[in-house]
């Protein structure tokens, strides 16, 4: 885990994936996603294995808060060109339905 004040990020684990799933499902947040369909527990299984495990390409992590090992968000470099040196990054604050907000929870997660 790398620790900030705050938060801390750390890898994305099975447990995340329910919480995961359901804030990537608000409607609020899915018009910000490059994918905008509702999702169910086998896709998010599905995006858990072909993102997150054994990917060269993309790196996602979990945000937590430090005081209660809280998960509250989620983010990674994705599309990763080792060549281009270049990605997209993501991230998103779930906690409160927030996707970002004023805590500085996504300032320190992206300092990290």
């Amino acid at each position: 885990m790398i620790k900030g004040k705050k938060i801390g990020i750390r890898a994305i684990e099975k447990v995340d994936l329910k919480q995961l799933r359901d804030w990537r499902n608000l409607e609020s947040f899915r018009r910000n996603f490059r994918e905008v369909k509702e999702l169910n527990l086998a896709n998010q299984e599905s995006w858990f294995e072909s993102y997150c495990v054994d990917n060269p390409y993309n790196f996602m992590f979990a945000i937590i808060q430090l005081d209660n090992n809280k998960l509250i968000g989620a983010g990674g470099l994705l599309y990763i060109n080792w060549i281009n040196r270049s990605a997209d990054f993501s991230l998103y604050i779930g906690e409160n339905e927030e996707y970002i907000q004023e805590k500085g929870y996504a300032n320190e997660s992206t300092l990290l």
